[in-house]
């Protein structure tokens, strides 16, 4: 009922406040039922948007989308990600949501596309230079990808992702030794232990 009233909104057949608080209502009703709907949050993300709260909005989209990475089902989040380049394609981190969408895909082109907009908005973030490399790497343009590795490892020595780099750097160089070392040294316990850890292995065994 909560989609029923807001598409109401949506397409314009009722465009009173009152349709709006009837979607808000039913979608309460959602969460007292289960507090992290996805569905729920997708619907109050998108009443908030119609009423122009933005940053709320944001909070309800970006999660939703998130859900869909994280659950293994990239393509459902991927309305969501095109949403918020749409409404705010001057806020950099939000074109790192469609490039995850075609990078879960292996749209690994497309993936690049976005992800290099990403930094180019915002040139100094470490984080936008991470994913730029991996994604460069897997478009095969090693050449580039270990060039932002090293601006970021110089750059950064301590910074946890400047260490990632490094073992990811020596991984995609085949160097197989260094690599495991870098990573036993900076990473074992920090929160990207299980994604660095498959990138080593999967840089170390697939350079032979």
């Amino acid at each position: 009922m909560a989609n029923v009233y807001f598409q109401f909104f949506n397409f314009g057949i009722r465009t009173d406040e009152l349709t709006l608080l009837k979607a808000e209502e039913f979608t309460s009703k959602v969460f007292a039922l289960e507090p992290d709907s996805s569905n729920g949050h997708l619907q109050l993300g998108q009443i908030r948007l119609f009423r122009g709260t933005i940053k709320e909005a944001f909070q309800q989209l970006w999660l939703v989308a998130c859900y869909a990475f994280y659950f293994g089902k990239p393509a459902l989040g991927a309305p969501l990600a095109q949403r918020a380049v749409t409404v705010d394609p001057l806020t950099a981190i939000n074109h790192w949501l469609p490039g995850c969408v075609y990078w879960m895909e292996g749209k690994y082109g497309l993936a690049l596309e976005s992800v290099a907009e990403y930094c180019q908005l915002d040139p100094e973030s470490i984080m936008a230079k991470w994913y730029y490399a991996q994604v460069l790497a897997w478009n095969g343009q090693l050449e580039k990808t270990f060039e932002i590795m090293d601006e970021v490892i110089e750059g950064a020595p301590n910074h946890l992702l400047g260490k990632t780099m490094l073992f990811m750097k020596y991984a995609l160089q085949g160097h197989k030794d260094k690599a495991m070392q870098a990573f036993s040294e900076s990473s074992r316990k920090r929160r990207l232990e299980g994604f660095s850890f498959t990138f080593v292995h999967s840089g170390v065994f697939c350079a032979d």
